[in-house]
């Protein structure tokens, strides 16, 4: 499930980010400087909290549904919800450059290929590889919540990061 997630849900629209528009004036921009951290405070903090917030977040779907000792239900939902969150996840990054979803049609095309393979997923043959139930729109919409949670919380951690670190587009 979770290389699935990774490749279907990752894959095309990585593909199709490759096509956004360059940035103004990005070569007019000194270089880092060669003690510099690659890793700086920024991108450590944006790597280490949206794995936990979304396990903090996310998980409460996973026991909603939780009933008796079968796991397939929750499981899927969980599932559903980590590659909606994946989803979501590209674009909070780019909205940190200042780039609009509507600006690149490919990554538009990328995110509706990764979403219809999700579906495939919940709702043809492939559900019994990957040991899932289809879900009911009740279901779905309990995910899609979480995520929205999750976004609202995201976004508003990386206007955090904006105010103490400036925002990225301007470095």
């Amino acid at each position: 499930m979770i290389l699935w997630v990774n490749f279907a849900t990752d894959v095309p629209p990585s593909l199709a980010m490759s096509m956004d528009k360059k940035m103004d004036g990005i070569m007019d921009r000194s270089p880092r400087g060669p003690d510099d951290n690659i890793l700086d405070k920024r991108i450590l903090a944006s790597i280490a909290v949206p794995g936990p917030l979304a396990a903090v977040i996310l998980l409460p779907g996973f026991f909603y549904f939780l009933e008796g000792t079968d796991l397939i239900l929750p499981q899927t939902v969980l599932f559903t919800s980590l590659a909606l969150f994946e989803i979501v996840m590209i674009q909070i990054i780019r909205s940190g450059y200042d780039l609009k979803f509507w600006d690149n049609k490919y990554l538009l095309l990328g995110v509706i290929l990764a979403f219809v393979a999700q579906l495939a997923v919940l709702y043809t043959a492939l559900a019994g590889p990957f040991k899932v139930v289809p879900l009911t729109a009740l279901q779905v919409g309990v995910s899609a919540a979480l995520v929205a949670v999750f976004t609202v919380f995201q976004v508003l951690f990386y206007k955090v990061l904006d105010v103490k670190y400036g925002k990225r587009n301007n470095q």
